[in-house]
């Protein structure tokens, strides 16, 4: 047997260490799959590619594992959706950053802040041909906390999805696990392109609650923050008085912050600062 790990940063090496530390296959039968963006720098995660070079993991790609019938391959977030029809083994399996069958594809930790979700969470689920569509085998649910970003939402997507892997790695692998179909009706699908986070500007023509959303939402610190009235922000608060100007407009600025008008109540967005 072979195990396959594909992936990036936390989420994969977690799964890589679980692997050796419990023997469940000689280093030589683990291998990694390293999603193309990682050129094995770390960042506020760690490089998955850097620690498999470290401590002799294999590296492969796809068409190094189409002939091998005794393969288990999980993914953690690699970055590419995979030939599943390719493969001569069956045992594909994708942790997912979402409670599936809700937001399939990309920006799973963005939409369900942006949406006021009170839950979110992650699937382990069989891959088929479709983008996130495979049977559930296992899900971790857990509630978004009121002040949570994108990044926070992340990290703890991540924590979720290590427990997935390790609660369920002797199941997939000795085949005594369970699954159950995706529900079609409670389904939806967002493209990587939907969202081009360099141009994020938060729409200020919305209730406050609907405005600190979008900044929650769109703050990832290591990546992006939004612009809102030309001004980076990275946090906002409602304040305690009924907006009488306009949606959207400048009522004062602050050395750390500006105050808007919304549809309902003003906010008081926080300035980026490097």
């Amino acid at each position: 047997m072979r195990i396959c790990i594909a992936g990036k940063n936390n989420m994969a090496i977690a799964a890589v260490k679980t692997v050796l530390k419990a023997r469940l296959v000689t280093r030589d039968e683990l291998w990694a799959m390293c999603n193309a963006s990682d050129d094995g720098i770390g960042t506020f995660q760690d490089s998955f590619r850097e620690f498999c070079m470290s401590n002799d993991i294999r590296i492969v790609k796809p068409a190094d594992l189409f002939a091998a019938t005794d393969l288990i391959l999980v993914s953690c977030q690699y970055d590419n959706l995979l030939p599943v029809k390719s493969f001569a083994s069956p045992h594909l399996f994708n942790i997912h950053t979402s409670l599936l069958p809700k937001y399939r594809g990309a920006h799973t930790c963005v939409l369900p802040i942006l949406n006021g979700d009170k839950f979110a969470g992650a699937t382990l689920h069989v891959m088929d041909h479709g983008i996130d569509t495979g049977p559930i085998v296992d899900r971790v649910r857990f509630p978004i906390a009121a002040t949570a970003t994108a990044r926070d939402l992340y990290a703890t997507v991540v924590s979720a999805g290590i427990r997935l892997f390790r609660r369920n790695i002797r199941n997939l692998i000795n085949a005594t696990y369970t699954t159950q179909s995706q529900i079609p009706a409670n389904a939806s699908y967002h493209s990587r392109n939907a969202i081009k986070y360099s141009e994020v500007t938060i729409n200020l023509q919305k209730t406050a609650i609907e405005i600190i959303r979008q900044v929650r939402a769109f703050t990832f610190l290591e990546y992006q923050v939004p612009t809102a009235l030309g001004f980076r922000v990275m946090a906002a608060e409602m304040l305690a008085r009924r907006s009488t100007r306009r949606s959207g407009a400048l009522l004062e600025e602050g050395a750390s912050y500006i105050d808007v008008a919304s549809i309902d109540y003003d906010v008081r967005l926080r300035k980026f600062v490097e």
